[in-house]
C-alpha cells in the first residue's frame, strides 16, 4: 500500500543516521536502536499527516528526540529491557570500521560529554543529523540565531582541531572550520555500527499502541456521543465575514481514519466539535469542511474553529481533495449558479465560473448543477448540457467524453451506464471495466477500488466493493444482517461503514429514522488484510451519521 511503502522507504533510508545521531547523543547502539524503534513507531501512527508535513525529517527527528527525553526519565527495567545509561564504557563499534575511525568516536563522545546539553542538542542535530539551523530551531522551539549561538558555542567548546589530530590518517587534510566539524561528525558516525531497520518490530509496537489508543478514544467518543445524542446543542452559527462564535471543542483524538459526524459531534482527527446538524463533509487531512442545513458551507480547522466561506444550494454535494487543499461547490446566485473553487490553505477562493442555468442533467435528471470530482487541479462537475472538465484559471471548461459521470481519481474515471451498470475506466492501462452497481457510487483516493450499492434494492442495500483495475469483486468486512447506512473508501484499502443491525429496522419498507431504536456502529476494515475493528458504538437520536468522502 503506497503509505506503508513510503513509511518503509523513509524508515530504511533514515534508520542509520537516526541512531547514529541518538548515539552521540548519549545512548549506546543498543539503547539507540531502541528510542529509534519506538519514536518511529509513534511516527507511523500519524504517517498519514506527517508524510505532508512541510519538512518530515523534523517530524521525526522531534518525535526521537521527545522519546530520547522519556527514556532518561523512565526507570531502568522499563526500556524493553535493561537501559543503557549507566553502560561503561564507549558505544559498541562498527566491526569493520577502522580503528582510527574508533578512536575519532571516542574522543567526539568524551567531548560531546563536557558540553551543556542545549549545545550538544544542537551540534549533533545540525553536524550529525544533517539537519539546517532552521530545521533545528523548529524542532526545538527556539530562534534560528539562538541554534546558530549554540552550536557555535559547541563547536568552540569541542575543539575539534584536538578530536582530528587523534587519527592523523584518518583526517589527512585541512578544510575550513565548518568542514571540519561535519568530517569529524562523519568519521565517528561510521565507527557506529547501527544493524538493518527492525520494520517488523516497529510495525507490531506500532499496531499494539494503535490498539491501546483504539480502546481509550473510542471509550471517550461512546461517552461523549451518548452525552450529546441525550442533550441538545445550539450553536451560534458562524455569518460571512464576521468572527464566528466559537463552538464546543473537545480535545479528543479520532480513533477512525476520517472525519465523521453523528449525534451532534464532529470528529476531526485531533479534536471533536459539537454541531448540531451537519449534511455533508468532506475531510481534508485534519480539518474538514461541512455543508449545512441552509446550504451554509463552513470551514472548521484542525482545531475547530468555524469559518463559513460561501453558501450552495441545501443538500448538493460538496467536491474536494485533501491533497492540494481544494473544495469547491455551486453557489445558487442571484440571477444565475456559479461554480466556486475554495483554497483553503490561502483561506480565499481561487477561481469561479458561471454555469447554466438550473436544469435536469441531460434532460433526464433534475439535479441542477453541481461539482463531482476534484482530481488533482481539475474540476469535473455536471450541468443541465452535461459533464464537464474545468481547469482553473481558465474560463473554458471541455466536455466529458463519458456521459453519466460519477467520480474521478488519479485520473481513473467512473461513470454511471444506467440504472444497474457502472463503468470504470483506467486510461493508463487500457482498463474499461462494467460493473453492477447502483447510484452512489465511488472511487477510492487512489482510484483503486469501487465501493457501490447492490442496484434494484433499498436506499440502504448491500454494498458491494470492487478492484478497479481487475473489475474482481472484494471482500466487504460485512456480516449477515448488517445494514449499512453510510460507507466511504480510503485512505488506501481502507474503508469506513456506519451500520446498524438489519433486525432493528422497522418493518416499512423505507428505512424510518425516529422508529429505528437500535444502536448505530462505526466500523473499519482493511480490505487487503480482511481484517475489521469496531470503532465504538452509540445510540441513534433521529439524525443519520455522516462520513467524509
Amino acid at each position: 500500500m503506497r503509505e506503508d511503502a513510503d513509511f518503509t522507504d523513509y524508515v530504511e533510508a533514515r534508520w542509520p543516521t537516526l541512531v547514529r545521531t541518538l548515539v552521540l547523543l548519549g545512548r549506546t547502539p543498543a539503547g539507540a536502536c531502541r528510542v529509534a524503534e519506538r519514536s518511529l513507531a509513534s511516527c507511523q501512527l500519524r504517517w498519514r499527516t506527517i508524510r505532508t508535513a512541510d519538512d518530515i525529517d523534523v517530524r521525526v527527528y522531534g518525535e526521537a528526540y521527545a522519546e530520547l527525553l522519556a527514556a532518561r526519565r523512565r526507570p531502568a527495567a522499563d526500556i524493553d529491557g535493561a537501559d543503557e545509561a549507566d553502560a561503561s564504557g564507549p558505544p559498541e563499534a562498527a566491526a569493520a570500521a577502522p580503528a582510527d575511525a574508533v578512536l575519532v568516536l571516542e574522543s567526539l563522545l568524551a567531548a560531546l560529554d563536557r558540553l551543556a546539553e542545549p549545545d550538544r542538542v544542537a551540534v549533533v542535530l545540525q553536524h550529525g543529523a544533517g539537519l539546517g539551523a532552521v530545521q533545528v530551531a523548529e524542532l526545538l522551539e527556539v530562534d534560528p540565531f539562538e541554534v546558530e549561538q549554540r552550536v557555535d558555542s559547541a563547536v568552540t567548546a569541542l575543539d575539534v582541531e584536538g578530536v582530528r589530530g587523534a587519527p592523523r590518517t584518518v583526517l589527512s587534510w585541512r578544510p575550513g572550520p565548518q568542514e571540519a566539524v561535519d568530517e569529524v561528525f562523519a568519521v565517528a558516525g561510521s565507527a557506529i555500527e547501527v544493524p538493518v531497520p527492525p520494520l517488523a518490530a516497529i510495525e507490531a509496537r506500532a499496531g499494539a499502541h494503535r490498539r491501546r489508543r483504539r480502546r481509550r478514544a473510542a471509550a471517550a467518543v461512546a461517552a461523549v456521543l451518548l452525552v450529546a445524542g441525550l442533550g441538545t446543542y445550539v450553536g451560534a452559527r458562524p455569518v460571512p465575514g464576521t468572527t464566528p462564535t466559537p463552538p464546543r471543542v473537545l480535545d479528543l483524538d479520532n480513533p477512525a481514519p476520517a472525519a465523521w459526524w453523528a449525534n451532534g459531534v464532529l470528529h476531526l482527527a485531533g479534536v471533536s466539535v459539537l454541531l448540531p446538524r451537519v449534511e455533508e463533509l468532506v475531510d481534508l487531512g485534519g480539518g474538514a469542511v461541512i455543508g449545512e442545513e441552509d446550504g451554509a458551507v463552513v470551514l472548521v480547522s484542525a482545531t475547530g474553529e468555524l469559518t463559513t466561506i460561501g453558501r450552495k444550494i441545501p443538500g448538493a454535494p460538496l467536491a474536494a481533495t485533501a491533497e492540494h487543499g481544494l473544495v469547491a461547490w455551486v453557489d445558487p446566485g442571484d440571477q444565475r449558479p456559479r461554480l466556486v473553487l475554495y483554497d483553503i490553505d490561502q483561506k480565499r477562493v481561487r477561481a469561479e465560473k458561471d454555469l447554466q442555468y438550473r436544469g435536469p442533467r441531460w434532460g433526464e435528471l433534475d439535479e441542477g448543477s453541481y461539482p463531482i470530482a476534484i482530481d488533482g487541479e481539475t474540476v469535473y462537475y455536471a450541468d443541465q448540457f452535461g459533464d464537464w472538465r474545468w481547469r482553473p484559471p481558465y474560463q473554458s471548461a471541455d466536455p466529458v467524453d463519458h456521459r453519466g459521470l460519477v467520480d474521478v481519481s488519479s485520473a481513473v474515471v467512473l461513470r454511471q451506464l444506467d440504472q444497474r451498470t457502472l463503468d470504470v475506466v483506467q486510461p493508463f492501462f487500457s482498463v474499461d471495466h462494467q460493473l453492477e452497481g447502483a447510484a452512489g457510487a465511488q472511487l477510492s483516493p487512489g482510484g483503486e477500488y469501487v465501493l457501490t450499492r447492490v442496484p434494484g434494492g433499498p436506499a440502504f442495500g448491500p454494498v458491494r466493493i470492487y478492484d478497479a483495475r481487475s473489475g474482481e469483486r472484494l471482500w466487504t468486512g460485512l456480516r449477515p444482517g448488517d445494514q449499512v447506512l453510510d460507507a466511504s473508501l480510503g485512505p488506501e484499502d481502507v474503508v469506513t461503514y456506519v451500520t446498524a443491525h438489519r433486525a432493528d429496522q422497522p418493518e416499512a419498507g423505507e428505512f424510518v429514522r425516529m422508529s429505528f431504536t437500535g444502536p448505530y456502529e462505526l466500523r473499519v476494515c482493511r480490505i487487503g488484510e480482511r481484517t475489521c475493528f469496531r470503532v465504538t458504538r452509540f445510540p441513534h437520536t433521529g439524525a443519520l451519521p455522516v462520513l467524509a468522502r
